[in-house]
């Protein structure tokens, strides 16, 4: 999957959560939202998606993401054909036994993301002794780890988790730093949209996070992030084209 492929899923992705890591309206879309924090069953998910695969008519790219670790190889390699799903984005980085290879066999680009303790207990207390080193050493061993299992940088892309285990001061400080996160090969996702940082610095509701979720993303994109993970699409799209616009003209024409 080319860098060219990573944009238009970027623009409009159907997501498939087998476990929302946050409250309805708090960071997920789609599936996840409906489902709520924690975690269902192995059976319940199969299920489930197996309901959605005869349902659903798949005029957008899917992506399917999931934290249920103990199901995770079995989930990709059973659902991801039926789904058609084109991008596996786990939250525990594949690092579930069998997970790396059954995401390899499917040929599906994979998202790599950091996150730092369990979904539920997360935010308790995270610390690190240098936010951005850490979770771009991470990164680095899951990319690797990818890899080796037939996995190449045109199927990767990796996520450091805004709000998965980090207090605002580390998102900020992973926010500032996204060029230093991964190698330059290795386009990098963020998804900020609605999250507890756009509120903790506007007092704002998640319902009413467009301006600072926009501004977001725009930075990020700024900062070196390739794909943006939003809620409101139109309105992070024109913030995006501006601010391409703009890294275009300060590297001379030559930004992507």
């Amino acid at each position: 999957m080319r860098r060219k492929h990573w944009i238009g899923i970027s623009l409009a992705v159907l997501v498939l959560a087998g476990v929302a890591a946050r409250l309805p309206g708090h960071g997920w879309t789609a599936l996840a939202a409906l489902l709520g924090a924690g975690a269902v069953s192995a059976w319940y998910l199969r299920r489930r998606i197996r309901g959605l695969g005869d349902d659903l008519a798949l005029a957008l790219p899917v992506l399917l993401l999931t934290t249920l670790a103990a199901s995770l190889p079995f989930l990709i390699a059973g659902q991801v054909g039926i789904l058609g799903a084109g991008l596996i984005n786990d939250v525990r980085a594949l690092e579930a036994p069998g997970a790396v290879e059954a995401a390899a066999a499917t040929g599906a680009a994979v998202c790599l993301m950091h996150m730092r303790g369990e979904p539920l207990t997360m935010q308790d207390d995270p610390s690190y002794e240098d936010v951005v080193a850490d979770v771009r050493d991470y990164l680095a061993a899951r990319v690797a780890a990818c890899r080796q299992s037939g996995i190449g940088p045109d199927r990767l892309c990796v996520d450091p988790g805004i709000g998965f285990g980090k207090h605002p001061d580390h998102n900020l400080a992973l926010l500032a730093s996204l060029d230093r996160l991964a190698d330059p090969r290795i386009p990098v996702l963020v998804g900020v949209s609605r999250k507890s940082l756009v509120g903790i610095i506007t007092g704002r509701q998640p319902g009413e996070r467009l301006a600072g979720s926009v501004a977001f993303a725009a930075l990020a994109v700024m900062r070196g992030a390739t794909i943006v993970r939003a809620h409101d699409v139109a309105a992070t799209v024109d913030a995006v084209k501006v601010a391409c616009a703009v890294k275009r003209a300060g590297s001379g024409g030559r930004g992507r």
